[in-house]
């Protein structure tokens, strides 16, 4: 919550679009540069956690990266449940 409001606050931008931004090689290499707008960025992130992740994925988005493990699970568990009914 508090990184959400710093990044509106001080940035003023979404907390997202910082996480976006971190991720991106372009950004990075801006933030090398010696400008005013580089320097404030720099200074926010001294502050509020660096290049790290702040913001926990969307589920969603959890989901999605798991999804081959989760069908696999989700597979072998039906085969579990197969296998212990034909034993009944």
């Amino acid at each position: 919550r508090d990184f959400r409001m710093a990044c509106q606050t001080i940035l003023g931008v979404a907390a997202e679009t910082v996480e976006e931004s971190k991720r991106c090689p372009i950004f990075r290499e801006w933030l090398k540069g010696k400008t005013d707008a580089a320097q404030l960025w720099n200074s926010f992130f001294a502050h509020h956690g660096g290049l790290a992740p702040m913001l926990r994925p969307p589920v969603t988005t959890l989901l999605e990266q798991n999804k081959d493990a989760i069908t696999m699970l989700s597979e072998n568990r039906k085969q579990l449940l197969n296998r212990r009914k034909r034993r009944r």
